[in-house]
């Protein structure tokens, strides 16, 4: 588990991971609508499911207190988190937290933009 981690760390994508356990009624409900939910944003995130009964430690380590339990993390950072069998709000959930690496990704090509711009205008100063 600790190695999947590490290569979502270093990915592009954001991760949404569902955390269930095998005989939740509100995990087995929402089930459909979360494949759902991968097939049709599989392009922008990459998207997990993590049995609760046997990876235990994702209880301490994600602070799950309740499922199922959906987390948005992005270069790994989570980013949002939802917990409920609510389509609409599962839908919200992963609209915002796709939003949410659009925008910190238009940030950093700004950023990178402004860098660019000062370095050329520190040339221009340095040829005159």
């Amino acid at each position: 588990m600790d190695a999947l981690f590490e290569k979502l760390r270093d990915g592009e994508k954001p991760v949404i991971i569902k955390f269930h356990v095998f005989r939740c009624r509100a995990c087995l409900e929402i089930k459909p609508h979360f494949l759902k939910m991968t097939r049709l944003h599989g392009e922008e995130a990459s998207f997990y499911t993590v049995e609760l009964g046997r990876v235990r430690r994702c209880i301490n380590r994600f602070g799950i207190h309740e499922v199922p339990t959906f987390i948005a993390l992005y270069k790994a950072a989570e980013i949002r988190r939802y917990s409920g069998r609510d389509k609409a709000d599962l839908e919200e959930f992963i609209r915002k937290s796709l939003q949410h690496v659009q925008d910190e990704k238009r940030a950093q090509v700004k950023e990178k933009q402004e860098e660019m711009t000062q370095d050329m205008e520190k040339m221009d100063l340095g040829t005159k």
